[in-house]
């Protein structure tokens, strides 16, 4: 995440944390509005509701007022904060669908630039060194399996062509199961052809 998009991310939870506080608030407000035409105390705090330090036990350092339990208004309070809290980091950490489909979007269209590139260096590598490439690429495949542990392979240095191709490989890989995540009707256009 680069510093842009770790900013707006910061400014989408204060927006959220913000309409929560607002929403708290005037379901407080329509609860007290409940209390005081019933005959309840105002001062009581509303479960689940966001309720400030003042509103409960006044300003800081001050007790709580007559008729209210200090120890139960604390309680209360730290039940809003709670709650609150909660609430925040349950919708911090969620990715909508929208969210979720352009990260996918996003990622198969650099995965399909990976793959153009490579392709478009490979061509200008010389056909005899090509399948050079080729034949080490995959005797590797053959060979993992054949020959057990790393520590028996011979080592070498590695190939900047046989990189290329297996960066490619992996690269298109990871496109055919990106688009099968984006566009899944693909994959079925395919089997009944």
């Amino acid at each position: 995440m680069n510093r842009q998009q770790k900013k707006n991310w910061l400014k989408e939870v204060k927006a959220r944390n913000k309409a929560a506080r607002r929403a708290s608030a005037a379901a407080k407000a329509e609860a007290e509005g409940q209390r005081a035409g019933s005959g309840a105390e105002a001062d009581l705090p509303v479960a689940g509701a966001s309720v400030s330090v003042e509103t409960v036990a006044g300003p800081a350092g001050v007790s709580a007022p007559p008729g209210v339990d200090p120890v139960a208004a604390d309680a209360a309070l730290a039940r809003a904060g709670l709650a609150d809290a909660r609430e925040t980091v349950k919708h911090s950490h969620e990715l909508t669908d929208d969210e979720a489909r352009g990260m996918l979007v996003r990622a198969a269209r650099l995965l399909d630039d990976v793959v153009v590139f490579t392709r478009e260096a490979l061509d200008m590598v010389p056909e005899d060194r090509r399948r050079e490439a080729e034949a080490i690429v995959a005797e590797a495949r053959t060979s993992r399996t054949a020959e057990g542990s790393p520590q028996k392979r011979p080592r070498r240095g590695a190939d900047p062509v046989v990189t290329l191709m297996k960066v490619g490989m992996q690269a298109a890989s990871l496109l055919k199961r990106v688009i099968g995540k984006t566009n899944p009707n693909m994959g079925k256009l395919r089997r009944a052809a």
